[in-house]
This record gives structure tokens, sequence and C-alpha cells, in this order.
């Protein structure tokens, strides 16, 4: 396991040690409604996830052109009404899946015959020189007529594909116009002008124009700030929450900070809200963990946090940083002796050649108080060269008490001479242990000149760290190959050709 950093060594023998902070995303997934607002007449509206609260509909004009097909061809003259847009302000998904999005539209003016709209999804990616079409539809037909009420347009949309966007990327629809009405001669037309005007209704209670239950995952949260208060004995977490469509998605009044371990998993251990501030798209939550008012055992934990948007909808998003926290004051002991440390599966003064490898096993002992489930043993090994140390390997074990556990690791030293290699067991003293003086095992191992070995000797040695099977194949071998070469000793080769040889 990775060495991790370590934060600070609180109180009653508290030993946090965690990863770096990244951003994480949330794996919940939710069916959201967008809303259409704003005046598009070939501009741009906004898309959002707050529902419309006014009962005043906004009027979007469709252009006239588009209400009568071409002549002499009678073809739709699909005419552009304008774009929403969104710009994500975090990462997230859009899932791939059947929708449908609903417009009202009204004749504020005349009537016009089989008014027809179609849409087209786009996800603008950031830095790209294209675009994503998620999806594409046309609405079904109807006749407009200024003396009616309005009717709603339905359109079926089948995104195809799941898309992730991030921070910066736009989701966009234009909609588009035309009319079924019988196309004229253009001089016809001058005479007799088309007046009707067909509008677009949205942003209001009664007329919601939008796409109805798309499917989402669009929060995500970092933690960028986990330290110890030493002197409340408490553990204080920073918290950054974005949604991608903006805090008015977020309800800023819900915060749930809790804290699960890897053995003893979600006990309902609680974290107090401290405060929330409002920054650039974003929230900014802190917290503070009091884990002896909790009665935290020795585990491993990590933090999750869960946003409540405006919908109901709660977002869990698990902090991928990792708090060892390891709670016992004189219980424990790890040591080590020069017993404990053997070259080669040798324990003693050991003997390896210049240039090839060879394996170090050590032993650690653990003793001390049984119910300690968590209990990390740092092991270094150092090269001493006079009053220098030098650390050739560094890892962190967990073994709780009373037991033994064992690590190794290869080296090689290139050039012959002596070495002394010296074995610390916890020796940033993360851990207090009621011994602290039987933590250091050195031993003296001679590296000898490299010599040319014969066949049997080379194969016996490359053998013998890999087992008594190995070992015993590896003889097997050599003995048919000399017994081979003996039988062999002395005769010579004929090359005298048979009499029958022709060529």
């Amino acid at each position: 396991m990775a060495l991790r950093n370590t934060l600070t060594i609180a109180l009653l023998g508290v030993l946090l040690l965690a990863t770096s902070s990244n951003a994480e995303t949330t794996e919940d997934s939710y069916t959201i409604d967008l809303y259409f607002y704003g005046q598009i007449d070939n501009q741009n509206g906004n898309i959002t996830t707050f529902a419309p609260q006014s009962s005043n509909a906004t009027s979007i004009e469709c252009p006239q052109e588009g209400n009568r097909e071409t002549w002499p061809q009678q073809q739709r003259q699909w005419q552009t009404v304008g774009t929403w847009e969104v710009d994500f302000l975090g990462p997230g998904i859009i899932y791939g899946g059947d929708y449908n999005l609903t417009l009202w539209a009204e004749a504020e003016e005349g009537s016009v015959d089989d008014v027809q709209f179609r849409v087209t999804f786009e996800l603008d990616r950031e830095g790209n020189a294209f675009d994503v079409v998620l999806a594409e539809g046309t609405s079904q037909t109807k006749t407009l007529s200024e003396e009616e009420d309005p009717k709603d347009f339905n359109i079926d949309l089948e995104f195809n594909s799941t898309e992730n966007f991030i921070k910066g990327e736009e989701m966009s629809v234009t909609l588009e116009y035309s009319g079924g009405e019988t196309g004229q001669n253009p001089v016809e037309s001058l005479q007799n002008p088309e007046d009707a005007q067909i509008v677009v209704l949205t942003s209001s209670v009664d007329y919601p124009a939008g796409i109805s239950s798309i499917l989402m995952s669009t929060v995500s949260s970092d933690f960028p700030e986990i330290d110890i208060q030493e002197s409340e004995q408490n553990v204080f977490v920073r918290v950054n929450t974005t949604s991608a469509f903006g805090n008015t998605d977020i309800d800023g009044a819900l915060w749930t900070l809790g804290v699960i371990g890897d053995s003893s998993g979600d006990q309902g251990m609680t974290v107090k809200f401290g405060t929330k501030t409002s920054l650039d798209n974003n929230y900014e939550v802190t917290f503070y963990w009091y884990y002896n008012e909790e009665k935290a055992i020795s585990d491993t934990y990590s933090f999750y946090l869960i946003t409540t948007d405006i919908r109901g909808n709660q977002w869990k998003v698990v902090s991928e940083e990792d708090i060892h926290l390891v709670i016992h004051e004189f219980e424990v002991d790890n040591g080590i002796t020069p017993g404990d440390i053997a070259i080669n599966n040798q324990t003693g003064l050991a003997t390896v050649k210049a240039g090839n490898s060879f394996t170090i096993d050590i032993t650690v002992h653990v003793g001390g108080d049984p119910l300690i489930e968590f209990n990390p043993i740092q092991v270094s090994i150092m090269l001493v060269t006079g009053a220098n140390e030098q650390i050739i390997y560094e890892t962190m074990i967990f073994k709780a008490p009373i037991s033994t556990i064992q690590t190794s690791f290869r080296y090689t030293f290139e050039k012959e001479g002596e070495y002394r290699i010296k074995v610390v067991i916890d020796k940033s003293n993360w851990v207090k242990e009621s011994d602290e003086t039987n933590n250091v095992a050195e031993f003296l191992l001679l590296v000898s000149e490299p010599k040319e070995e014969d066949f049997v000797q080379s194969i016996i040695e490359n053998a013998k760290d890999s087992g008594a099977m190995t070992i015993f194949i590896a003889l097997s071998v050599a003995l048919i190959v000399m017994a081979t070469l003996y039988f062999r000793k002395g005769e010579e080769i004929d090359f005298e050709w048979e009499d029958d040889d022709e060529f």
C-alpha cells in the first residue's frame, strides 16, 4: 500500500493520513424537467430547471415567411425561430433515452393550416470545432386560429447516446417553424399579403414549454480542505458543491455531511454544520466532525455530502480522500529484531553477489490491546554510510495486535563491499507505543565480486528462490545434461559417406 502523507497528530493518539483532494461527481442520476425561458425571436433564450411561477406567458413570434409552402413545388419552408441554450457550470451526464418536448402555440392574427415545429438538441463541445447532435424531432401538425385557445405540440426525441459534459460546455435547442398553407404565385401574394402571425408561448404556469423527465447527473463536489483542529478535537471539512445548472438548482438550506468507515460502515455519525457561502456559481460549506463525541473507532474513513435540489432529489457525492483514524494511547507495540530480517530466506550474516537481485523479508511483531482494529505500521529500510542514512524502500502495512506481519522487497547492489542496512519501524513516530526502543534492527550484508559460475551451479542459484519443486526440476535437467556429456565424452564423429549414398 502506498505511503500516505501525514496531516497531523491530534490528541488521544489520533493519526490522520490522507490522499490529495480531487473533484468528485455524484453517482446518482434523476429525471429532470428542463424549462425554456426568454424571448428568442432570432435571439437566444435560456434553459433552466426552475419551473415557471408567473401566469404571464412569453410570446415568441414565428417568421411569417414560413406560413406557406413554396410555389410551385408546394414544399414546406422551414424558418428558424431561435435557440434556447444553457452554459453548464459544472460536469455531468446526459443519459440516452426516449423523451418528450412540449411547445404551446397560438395564432395571434389570422390562421394557418398544418402548423408544424421541429427542434434540434446539440451539445457544443468546448475547445472543439464540432457539435454533438443529441436528438432531432418534428411535431405533429395542427391548425391554429386566433379564435382558438393555444394548442400543445409534442415532439418525440430519442437520445441515442449517453454523453458526458464538463464545465463551460453548452447545450442548445434550436426551434424551427413551418405552416402548411398552399404556396402562392409571388405576384398574387403581393396582391393578397398574408397577415397571419403564429406565436410560441413559454415561461408560464399554464404553458411551461420544455422537455420533461430527462435523465441526468448534474451535481459535483470537491473537498479542498480536511484538517485537524487539535484544540477542539475535531476534523474540519470544507466542501465546494456545484450544479451544472447553477445555484438556483440547489436547495441552499439542506446540507448533510456524513462519515463512513471501511470496516465499520455507515454508523450514522453526524457532522455539525458550520457555514454556507454562495460563491461564483457554487456553494462553499464547512463542517466539523467531533470524532470523540461520536466515539469513532480506529478505521479508514471518508466523507460524503448529500445535496438536495429544488425538486427534492438528493445527490450524494463521496470523497475519494481516505482518512486513516487511529485512536489509542500507548496500547500498541510494533517491534522488530535482527532475527526478523532474512536475505534470500536466510537469517544472520548474509552474502550476495554484485549485480544479482536479492530478497529482503521483514517480519514485524505487533503487540498490545487486541481490541485495536486499525494499526498502521511504517516500515523504512535505509542504507547507512557513515553518518548518512538513505532510504532505499519504504511502505505502510496494517496489522492489529496480537500477530505478526511480513513485507518483502527485492534490491540489487552493483558493486562488491560491506553494506550496513537498517530497518526502522514507525520512523516518523506516528503511532504512540508502549515501547519505543524496539523499533530498529540492523544487519551487515556482504556483497561479493561477481564470478563466472559453472552450468549446474548457475541453474541451482537461479532456482533456489522459487521453491523445492523448481530446484528438483532444475537438478534433474542438470543431471540429464551431465550424463549425456559423459557418455559422449571422447566419441569421435564419423563423417565417412556410406557406399550407397548418391547425389
